[in-house]
């Protein structure tokens, strides 16, 4: 919502780790596209997942039919979990509808 970041989601493909294996990793970006941080998560690519921001501030919200909704804030450049409130559920639940229905 700044416009100061970007969000990239990937799939690990690394089978050294079998948790981790197909499931989405998030990248944050600068304005420009420079790789800030990378976040591993446990949300399975086989899975229906989402990822957007809160609509008026900087934090990326995962949602995921697996594990749950998640939100992370952005501090010193990386991604941190944040705790999980009813606004930020609704927000995971608009993402999912953008991008299944």
């Amino acid at each position: 919502p700044s416009g100061k970041y970007q969000i990239k989601a990937t799939i690990n493909t690394d089978e050294s780790d079998k948790t981790k294996y197909l499931c989405v990793q998030l990248h944050l970006l600068d304005a420009q596209g420079k790789e800030l941080s990378q976040l591993q998560s446990s949300a399975s690519y086989t899975m229906k997942w989402a990822i957007g921001w809160m609509e008026k501030d900087d934090i990326v919200i995962l949602y995921s039919s697996d594990i749950g909704t998640y939100a992370y804030k952005i501090e010193n450049n990386t991604l941190e979990k944040i705790k999980t409130t009813d606004v930020i559920i609704k927000r995971g639940e608009q993402l999912k509808k953008l991008k299944y229905e």
